[in-house]
This record gives structure tokens, sequence and C-alpha cells, in this order.
């Protein structure tokens, strides 16, 4: 099948032969140039072969102007007009602005009654007859008034300095048939190529070159949608068919309707499955060599999915180009800016930069050192992976840059942590940031392999948009804050987007739809076929009402039928085409496959009986899931030793003798093999750290008392010296919280928690001293935190339990054994009647505990016949008391009940150690639902 690039080309030659030094070729893009000079040959070097839109930039006497002077201009004449925005809130306004002010000059439309219309159609949706207009009503009716003056404002201090934007630009060429008649020889040729659509600027310089020169206008049609007025494709040939002359004889064809097609309509869940579907069809579908990759595109219709794209792309592909736009907010470099400036908003928001030095927060240290390019200014992994674990462990908030330059000198880590508020040092610093990772490029391969000419030319162009803000900084009079430079380059980055230059002729094609635009290929994927990706929807960003729209510029409908030219064009001389499309939905719908596919399955059929529709579902089976290993682990001669010789140092706790009940390979995971979940920074407090922190209140205001009576005065003075309280609960938040992080947000809300759960127990423990004295009683607190601990014999050794006791107080005979606890009192039992229970079910873990903890006491005592219980101080909720454990409903804890539990302590010791018993995963699956190993036992 003759490919229309080349059909052009042998019609160009067989006009014009050899004399080919007065024709001018005007194409739709650059990509359809390179193709034609590629066609031509040599003899494309004796003509004349651009883009209407460089032609047309060219012969005008205006500079274009860059998108970032754009804003900055429109910004100076919008403070000149009386505006109040500060630039931030001004940025995303004026973005909108410049398109809708571009599209009304690209129209060519009588800008002064437009405007002025504009204004007295939005007056009047606020308009109420006999009423007094609102606040609201005088600032809308204000902002249509400014919307109009801006344009011409912005128009006429370009205009003074020989610039404009596109616009502009175009409106400048087309209304001045003078400089085209100057300009353009009168026995010139020119031929329009492949265009599908013209603004009435573009077609003003059409009819200009048609009076002025030799014009031919050369379509790339078919049958199928031009002589169907139903198909959107052919609008535009439809509507201009009497005033754009073109030999629809010679370049109107019959292709889609009577050639055989392979088409598959391919749904794939998520937009990661695309590309593995792409990379499958590559790699097995089609049989690629290196002639037919130059015959293969794959046309991707979402700009997310290309570096995914890629990634995927198979081993089997040797030469791949890039014929796209890149979106440079998609880039690393983007990324690690954005991570930079996160970091430095962070340093304004904590108000870290003290006494001259830097303090950053931690989470940002985390970005920067992540990102793949910190490896290149910080060849030092390990350094890196140490430090941000030290970060961790020691729960760092803010990091100082002292500690930053001792952990790093000697790298260019001062590249990358830095703070300014000078706007050109900003700048200068960023600038400084790219040459290092330019000269890094350079000089280093990539350790993974990678290619870095992408990530070189990717600087090159962050590098000129730095350039053109630099000069945007030395030049601005206007208001201009860090932050709003910050915000500038950032939506500048958003809205830039780098051409590729590869070799187009040679290899698979990755490209926009748009770069399709003249060229054919025998297979073809398109990427993303989806409903809203294209045609690309409704929305659009403009100021300007649809009413108005519809009559004087361009709407979804003209979109949408220059989308559907795009594909169907496609479709004329390509052999096997894969459309795939996401079947999932997100938030925002989604999951439906685009129109053009339905029209496709529904209309093509009839039209053409030798074109072959696939509607395919491509699956990925989930794995298979994994069968639930039993894990068994012995306990031979070696770990019993290792156990043993643990006990000798650390004994086993009361928590660690609950985890063994709940299941022994939990027990056998935390405190054998000493697996630990990786440790995360603690920002605001959590339950562990406030329990911690009023046991050490509550510890250092008893101590002076110890082992003396307590008397109800003694518990109001405490109350009454709150700073006392305070400075202790900041002496212990101090080892992971900084002081300044307890004053304000979620945490200064826990730390007024932590006083009330304080002041609520020394309220209880005052009201019960005053009942106990009025019944000439008296308390004594007799240890606090204290470490205890006491062997059991089983068999041959002696097993060491061990456990801090928070409290033991003494009244009336009654020795107490105390335990403080911050959580809820729901959910526990620490009442019971079967001791032997206690050893084997999770439920009465607290009855186990403080169990265990009356029984190390009363042995630390000798054994001796004392009165004894033991309970829980719900600090939650004081209106319990002591909540005491209750055996067959009595909370004396006797000598033959400890004898018994001795027992029970004794026979799950021995079970522990006992060779011919393994550890091995709990029966009771409810039980792993906390767990930290679940994805180990595979229990997820």
């Amino acid at each position: 099948m003759e490919k229309f690039l080349s059909k052009v080309s042998k019609y160009i030659m067989s006009k014009h032969g050899n004399n080919l030094l007065g024709v001018t070729v005007l194409m739709p893009n650059h990509r359809s140039c390179v193709y034609l000079r590629q066609t031509l040959g040599e003899a494309a070097k004796r003509l004349e072969i651009v883009t209407l839109k460089d032609w047309i930039f060219e012969r005008s006497s205006l500079k274009l102007i860059e998108p970032l002077q754009q804003v900055i201009e429109l910004y100076d004449v919008y403070k000149l007009k009386g505006g109040e925005e500060t630039l931030d809130e001004f940025i995303s306004i004026a973005r909108v602005m410049l398109a809708d002010f571009d599209e009304v000059d690209m129209q060519l439309v009588h800008s002064r009654p437009f405007f002025n219309f504009l204004e007295k159609l939005q007056s009047l949706k606020v308009y109420e007859p006999g009423e007094e207009p609102t606040e609201y009503t005088v600032r809308y009716r204000k902002f249509w008034q400014m919307f109009r003056e801006l344009y011409f404002g912005l128009r006429e201090q370009l205009l003074g300095k020989q610039k404009g934007y596109a616009g502009m630009i175009y409106r400048e060429v087309a209304e001045n048939k003078e400089r085209i008649a100057e300009k353009v020889e009168a026995d010139r040729q020119f031929y329009l190529i492949g265009f599908s659509t013209l603004n009435a600027s573009e077609e003003a310089v059409v009819k200009l070159l048609r009076e002025h020169a030799e014009l031919e206008i050369i379509f790339d049609t078919d049958n199928y949608y031009i002589n169907d007025e139903y198909q959107e494709a052919g609008n535009f040939f439809r509507e201009h068919k009497g005033n754009l002359k073109t030999d629809t004889k010679n370049w109107q064809e019959n292709l889609i309707a009577t050639r055989v097609q392979n088409l598959n309509v391919v749904g794939v869940a998520k937009n990661i499955g695309q590309t593995k579907v792409v990379a499958d069809i590559l790699s097995h579908k089609l049989q690629l060599d290196a002639e037919a990759e130059k015959e293969t595109a794959v046309i991707i219709l979402d700009e997310k999915l290309l570096n995914p794209l890629l990634a995927a792309v198979p081993d089997n592909i040797t030469t791949l180009n890039i014929s796209m736009g890149f979106p440079l907010k998609e880039s690393p470099i983007a990324e690690l800016f954005r991570s930079l400036f996160s970091m430095h908003e962070n340093i304004e928001r904590f108000k870290s930069r003290r006494k001259g030095s830097l303090r950053f927060y931690y989470k940002d240290i985390f970005d920067v050192l992540h990102h793949p390019y910190a490896g290149y200014l910080i060849p030092d992994k390990r350094a890196s992976s140490d430090f941000l674990e030290d970060i961790r462990h020691y729960n760092r908030m803010l990091i100082s840059e002292e500690e930053l330059k001792k952990r790093f000198d000697g790298s260019s880590y001062d590249k990358l942590f830095w703070y300014t508020d000078d706007k050109e040092v900003l700048i200068n610093n960023l600038l400084g940031l790219i040459d290092a990772l330019r000269t890094s490029f350079s000089a280093n391969s990539d350790p993974d392999g990678k290619d870095l000419a992408v990530d070189i030319e990717l600087l090159y162009y962050v590098h000129t948009v730095l350039i053109n803000l630099q000069q945007i900084v030395s030049t601005s009079t206007g208001e201009l804050s860090i932050q709003s430079l910050r915000k500038l380059l950032m939506d500048d980055l958003r809205n830039v987007r780098i051409p590729f230059d590869g070799e187009p002729v040679r290899g698979l094609q990755l490209m926009g739809m748009i770069e399709t635009q003249c060229l054919d290929f025998k297979n073809v994927i398109i990427v993303s076929m989806n409903e809203g990706l294209f045609p690309s929807g409704k929305t659009q960003q403009s100021y300007i009402p649809y009413e108005m729209r519809r009559e004087f510029l361009t709407t979804h409908k003209e979109r949408d039928a220059y989308a559907a030219y795009l594909f169907y064009r496609l479709l004329q001389r390509t052999e096997n085409v894969y459309m795939l499309y996401n079947t999932e939905s997100d938030e925002m719908g989604g999951g439906e496959k685009s129109r053009f596919i339905l029209q496709l399955q529904h209309e093509l059929k009839q039209a053409n009986p030798k074109a072959v529709i696939n509607d395919l579902v491509y699956s990925v089976d989930p794995p298979p899931a994994l069968p639930e290993d039993e894990i068994r682990i012995t306990k031979d001669e070696v770990l019993i030793r290792k156990f043993l010789k643990n006990n000798e140092g650390y004994g086993i706790s009361p928590s660690a003798l609950n985890t063994y009940i709940n299941c022994t390979l939990q027990y056998y995971f935390r405190y054998i093999a000493g697996l630990r979940e990786q440790e995360d920074i603690e920002e605001s407090i959590e339950a562990s750290t406030l329990g911690t922190a009023v046991h050490f209140v509550l510890e250092n205001v008893y101590r002076d008392v110890l082992g003396k009576p307590i008397s109800a005065d003694f518990v109001e003075g405490i109350m009454k010296n709150k700073p006392r309280i305070e400075q202790l609960l900041h002496e212990s938040f101090a080892e992971r919280f900084d002081p300044e992080s307890l004053k304000q947000g979620k945490n200064y809300l826990l730390y007024r928690v932590c006083l009330k759960l304080i002041e609520e127990f020394l309220k209880q423990e005052k009201s019960n001293l005053k009942v106990l004295e009025k019944e000439m009683g008296e308390m004594k607190v007799l240890l606090l935190e204290k470490v205890m601990e006491y062997p059991v014999q089983v068999g041959e050794y002696n097993i060491k339990l061990k456990g801090t006791v928070d409290r033991v107080e003494e009244s009336n005979g009654i020795f107490s054994i105390a335990d403080y606890k911050t959580g809820s009192p729901h959910g526990s039992s620490i009442s019971g009647d079967d001791l032997t229970l206690f050893s084997t079910d999770p439920k009465y873990a607290k009855a186990m505990q403080l169990l265990t903890y009356a029984w190390m006491y009363w042995r630390s005592t000798g054994a001796a016949d004392i009165k004894l219980r033991s309970g829980i101080y719900w600090l939650r909720d004081m209106s319990k008391g002591f909540d005491s454990l209750k055996l067959d409903g009595d909370d004396r804890i006797t000598k033959d009940v400890l004898l018994k539990f001795e027992e029970v302590l004794r026979n799950v010791l021995a079970e522990l150690i006992n060779p011919d018993i393994p550890f091995t995963k709990t029966t009771e699956i409810k039980r792993c639902t906390l767990c930290e190993f679940k994805k180990i036992c595979r229990r997820e």
C-alpha cells in the first residue's frame, strides 16, 4: 500500500522535476516535515519544507514571548489596572486568560465588540431588577471588566516591545496583506499538505497565498467519513468544500471500506496492564525485524504512560524513537524540584531557621535522599541509608545543617540541602544543581545500565527555563516574592513539553496522536483509548462561556471532529491495529472504551466485510494464592542454648509470656530470632509514648515519699504544683519530641490529654486518702517502677521471669500490686475461675500479667504469708478506682492461689523449652489480625 507522503512526493516531482527552487511545502507538524524530506531524498534539499506555524512566525515583526514572561507581563498590566490578587493567586488565573486571549486572536475575532458583549452577557447573569448590587455582584462585574481591559492592555504593552504571544503573531500576519504580498514571489508554488483543520488566521493566510502566489491544497481523506455527513471526522472538509479548493479525485480515496484489516479491541485492567500488553504484542504478536520496526507505531494517548512504556519495551526491539512531546512535569528533575521546594516551604512553616543554622524536616530529607539523582551527588549509598536509619531510630523530626555536613562532607550534598529567601540566589543554586548533575551524568555511567542521554536533555531544557526566569527576576519591577518565584517555576515546568529529537525514520515509533498526521504505518498500537482521553471530552479551561465559544471560537465539537479525523486517517493504510483501553474505573469514573471504538464495531462491519474486528479482554490471572505452608521451628540444642543464655541476662517478661501464649511462632520471631518491624518516625505522640510519659511523672512525684504514709494534703500539693508536672512531662517527651512540636496541633492536644490523665488520677487518689483518713487508716507507696525478677525451676533449668512493676502500695495491711494503663478498660478480662485458662487464652493476658507480678513480688518477700492483691488503675476511667484481679469473685490472692499459679508458669515454661514441641503458627487465625509477622505466615 502506497503511503500518503510517498504519493505526495511523486506528485510534486512529476510536476516540477528538478526545478524545485521555487517550491514551498507547508506541513502540519515537524514530524511530517522530516518524513517528507526522507521520502523525497536528495530532492528535498532543493525546495522549502516547513510547518505552516513556522512559516507564519518567520513573516511576523513580533518576537514570540516565553510563557513565563507572558504571565509576568499580564500580571504587570493587572496591577496597573488596580488588581488586588498576589502573583501567587494570579498565576493559575493568568494561564487560563492567556489561553483565551490566544484563541481570540487566532480566530481573528473582532475583539472590541466581542469583549464588550462578553462583559454585558456575564453581567446579566447576576442582574436583579430593582435590587441593590451585593458585594459579590460588584466583584463579579469587576472581574469581567478587568478581563476585557487585560486583553487590550496586554496587547498594547507587548506591541510596544515588539513582542507577542502566538495568537498575536498569527493575527498580525493574517491581517497584514501587504507584508505577505511583499515577501511572497508571485510565481512561487505553495503546497498545503495533509491539514485537517485551520483556524481563522491560517485560513486568512491560505487565502492570501492563493491571491498572491500559486497554491495547491492536498488533503488526505477517505470516502468513508467524507461522504457520510454523520461522520464528524469529515466535518472540516465538508464545511470548507467551497472556499478551500482541492482535487478530491486524486486525493480522496476509498480505503477504509475496501481494504482487508485486522482490528483488535483489547480491554486491559489498569494502566500498568496496558504497558504489559504492549510489550506482549511487540514481542509475540508482531514478528518485528529492523525493517518492520519502522513500520510500527505505538500511539500514546495518556502522556503519563510514556515512562512506564519505555521501561516495558521488550528486548527484541533494536531501535526506539520518541516522536512526542514529553511533559517536563513528569521528569525526575521536576520531581526533585518539587521535593526541594517542599523542603524550603517546611523550613518557613516550622520556622526552623535559628541562629543562622538550618533545620530540615525529616520527610523532606527522606524524599531528597530517596530521589534517583541524589546518588550522583552523594555517591556513598551506605552513608545515606545509615543516616536515614538513625533518623528513624532516634525519632529525629528536625535535622540540623551541621549534622548533614558532618555526615556527607566531601560530597555535593550542599547542592541539595540549602535554603534561601533571596530570589537571585534561589535561581543560581538551582542552576548550580543542574550543572553538578550534568557533570556527574557525563562523567559516570549509570550503575544500573540506564542510558542517561534523555536525562541530560531534560536538564538542558530545565536550564533554559531557569535562564528565562533569571532574566525575568533581573528585569521585573513588580511584586515577586520567593514563594511566587517557586510557584511560577513549578507552573512553567507543568506546561513545558520536551520535543525529543531522534531519528524518526528508523526503529519503533512512540508518538502522540497529533504526531501521526500525514504518516502511515503497517502496525499501530493505540494505548489508553478511553472515553474522556480520546476524545478528550467537553471540559475546557476557559473563562469564555460555551454560547460565545460556539459563535466565535471553537468548542469540544471541533476538538472531537479533529480527533476523529486523526483516528480514521490512521486506519486508512494500516494492516494491524490494536486499540487498548483501561477497563477499570477510577475515582472520576472511567473504564469506558472510546466512542470511536464503538463506532467502528457498529458501523465498519456493515461498510467493509473484509475488516475483521476482534473484541478481546486481556486478563492477567492473579498469582495463585500461595499455600499456607506449615512453619515448624525445631528447638534443637543450639536454639535452646541461645534461649537460656538470653534468659540469664534479660529474663522473660510477662508480655513475652503472653506473646508465647498467643502464638509460639510469634514469640520465636520476636524474642529469639529478633525480628522487628522497621521503625517509623513518631511524628505525633503514640499511645506507648503517652503511657511512658504518664508513668514517668507519677514515678517522680511520689518518689520523695516512698515508704512513708501519704496524706490527702500531700496529693493536693502535687496537684497545685502544675509547673512541676509539666516540667516532668517535657522531660519525658524530650527524648523523642522537639519542645516546639508540643505547642501546636495534634501533639498539643495529646499533651493536654496527659495532663488530664494525671490530674484525674491524683484527684481520685486524694478522694481515696480522705476516706482512708476518716477511717483512721493510712497508705504507703512501697515501690515505684521496680524491676523484679525471680526464677522458676523447670527440670534442670532455672528460667528467670523479669518485669517492671509500676507501683506497690500498702494500706491497712493489704499489699496492692498496681499497673497503670492509659488504654481502654474494654476488651480484656481480669477475672476468672480456672487458672489454666490464663496460660492458653490471650483474652486473659492482663490477668496473666497481674498474677505474674503478684507472684514475683510474693516470692521476692520470701513467700511470706501476706495479704496480696493485684490490679489496674485505668487512667482513662478513674471512676473504677483500683480494678483488682478477681479469682472466683475474690480479689485476695492467697498463698494457695500463688502456688497453683506457679505450677501453671512451670508448665508453660516447660513447654517453651521442650525440644519435642516446635514453635508453630497458632491455629486461631483471628489472633493473627494485629501480628506484624502475618505476611511471613501468609495470613494477610
